[in-house]
């Protein structure tokens, strides 16, 4: 008796999933018809609208120089430990590596 076994509407849907299939292919379980509109009416406006435009593509960084005086921090990513979820979780804890700070 416990949570809601139906479709909530299509304005609070906020991933699509059904068992057994891949969250693209569980979009149709959400839809009237397939590349057709939700069920259960719009989702709502899109707040944000796209611009055209991609100039964060053109605005390119200058490569890096080293300056006298100054310093550069970069955070050095491991593959096992450096997610939120490793911290917590036991069988992580096995794999992740010891806490480091090189200069």
């Amino acid at each position: 008796m416990e949570g809601y076994e139906g479709q909530p509407p299509a304005a609070l849907t906020p991933r699509y999933w059904a068992p057994g299939w891949n969250s693209v292919q569980a979009l149709n379980k959400f839809q009237e018809e397939v590349a057709g509109p939700l069920r259960g009416g719009d989702a709502g406006k899109r707040l944000i609208a796209p611009s055209g435009e991609m100039t964060y593509f053109a605005d390119i960084p200058a490569a890096f120089r080293p300056r006298q005086g100054e310093w550069l921090t970069v955070p050095l990513h491991h593959i096992f430990g450096s997610g939120a979820v490793e911290h917590v979780d036991t069988g992580h804890r096995r794999t992740r590596a010891a806490a480091l700070h090189s200069l």
